[in-house]
């Protein structure tokens, strides 16, 4: 089942209107923006996992961008080694949602929709 990963760590099981697939307005809507990007995931030998995240394109761009902790520990995982990660995971968890310093390592901002790449068309 797709999720909105909130910035606060909340998070919200949610289904495309159709049931099966999220169409662009929706995602739209959803993550409460007006261009999105499609960032795919990564499993821990750097393969697809088959899901991803739906962001906002233009979400850094915005003044105080919000960090979304799990939501960058998702983008992270299998784009570095395995020690590396769980480093930043932990400064990750450590800062929590604080406002993101625009020189950091990338990192998600914002709501975002993570699903399985399927349920995008």
């Amino acid at each position: 089942m797709a999720q909105i990963l909130r910035t606060n760590f909340d998070h919200e099981d949610v289904e495309p209107k159709n049931g099966t697939d999220f169409q662009l307005g929706e995602t739209y809507r959803l993550i409460g923006c007006e261009l999105i990007e499609h960032v795919y995931l990564l499993d821990e030998n750097g393969e697809s996992n088959g899901e991803l995240l739906v962001i906002d394109e233009e979400g850094r761009l915005v003044d105080n961008p919000v960090l979304n902790v799990r939501a960058t520990e998702l983008f992270w995982k299998g784009r570095m080694p395995l020690p590396q990660y769980n480093m930043y995971a932990a400064q990750l968890n450590l800062f929590g949602s604080s406002f993101v310093n625009k020189n950091q390592l990338d990192c998600i901002v914002g709501d975002c929709l993570h699903c399985k790449i399927e349920e995008i068309k």
